[in-house]
């Protein structure tokens, strides 16, 4: 989680100094998005604490369908807004506990792998950096 919440802050930073100069969508699915820590890690770097909020996009996933739906909503914002950085924090935690036991192995599987080819079509199309 704490490097997550640091991509989302450097990706913002110009491209000479390692960033990609956009914003950030991050899929928050166990609750754990700090605004506090953005906000040290954004005064860390010499930065605008409210301009590096303004540039994520935190969306918090209550289960795994709304999840995927995030990320099919996730094109139609890319479309419109700079976002260079897809971040799901964390990719599994709804799929395991929805789907508990080995009984349901083969359906979560199946499941979490068309979510994972949604993030991989994402950042394809857009050639965008996804963190999963």
């Amino acid at each position: 989680t704490q490097v997550c919440h640091q991509l989302a802050v450097n990706v913002q930073l110009p491209e000479d100094k390692g960033g990609l100069s956009g914003k950030a969508a991050y899929i928050d699915t166990e609750g754990t998005f700090r605004w506090e820590r953005i906000d040290q890690m954004a005064r860390g770097l010499g930065l605008d604490p409210d301009k590096v909020m303004d540039n994520i996009y935190w969306i918090r996933a209550i289960n795994s369908h709304h999840q995927m739906a995030i990320v099919d909503q996730l094109f139609e914002m890319i479309d419109k807004e700079p976002v260079r950085l897809v971040i799901v924090d964390s990719l599994t935690s709804h799929f395991r506990a929805e789907f508990p036991g080995r009984e349901n192995l083969a359906s979560r599987q199946q499941l979490l792998n068309k979510h994972l080819h949604q993030l991989m079509r994402l950042a394809e199309v857009y050639d965008i950096a996804v963190v999963v």
